[in-house]
């Protein structure tokens, strides 16, 4: 499990070192809601594919170890406590945004706006994806009632923002279509629609 006071520890090691790390998942949610809603069993992060040997060395260092499987856009560290640190990595372009490599080889591509969020854990802002961004990330799959209330929780703080707050036009129900499977495309052009609002172009 992840506490707030473990999330805070991670964030202080990796951002004194000048590691820019931005969260995601349900840490990412409670961080811009401002208050813990759930346990969490991990902490989600991206940060940028040149910071990643820095900070993994840096977690290695404080006590953390890579686990098993993984690869290079995407592995997991996790400590004898077994906190777990589930990491993203990206290649920054030029606009700020960032590629993210699909475990199918495909190439996700974050706007330079989804990383505009911030948000705050036991009092210390911190810097994570956008409520628009946490919503693109929730497509895809098939969610869980875990990712159904967070998207909940989006809808209900930053609804203004994200589409329309009508149960006929709920989160999880429109949330699709925007993952880029066989050639690399911007989500910004891949035709997402949450409600009545479209998402980051």
């Amino acid at each position: 499990m992840m506490s707030a006071v473990d999330v805070v520890e991670v964030l202080d090691v990796l951002e004194a070192a000048d590691v820019a790390v931005f969260l995601d998942g349900g840490w990412g949610v409670d961080a811009l809601i401002g208050a813990q809603t759930r346990e969490h069993d991990d902490l989600d992060v991206h940060l940028s594919l040149e910071d990643s040997p820095r900070a993994e060395a840096l977690l290695l260092a404080a006590g953390f170890a890579r686990m098993d499987g993984g690869r290079e856009a995407n592995y997991v560290l996790r400590d004898v406590a077994d906190r777990r640190v589930d990491i993203h990595t990206m290649t920054i372009d030029a606009t700020g945004g960032g590629d993210y490599e699909l475990a199918d080889g495909s190439t996700w591509v974050w706007p330079s706006r989804s990383f505009s969020g911030v948000g705050s854990i036991a009092g210390r802002r911190v810097r994570c994806l956008s409520p628009r961004a946490q919503v693109l990330g929730h497509t895809g799959y098939e969610l869980s009632d875990t990712d159904r209330r967070d998207l909940t929780l989006l809808r209900e703080r930053f609804g203004a923002v994200l589409g329309s707050t009508s149960p006929s036009n709920s989160l999880w129900q429109m949330a699709v279509l925007c993952r880029s499977r066989r050639r690399r495309r911007p989500l910004s052009r891949c035709g997402a629609k949450v409600g009545s609002v479209w998402l980051d172009r």
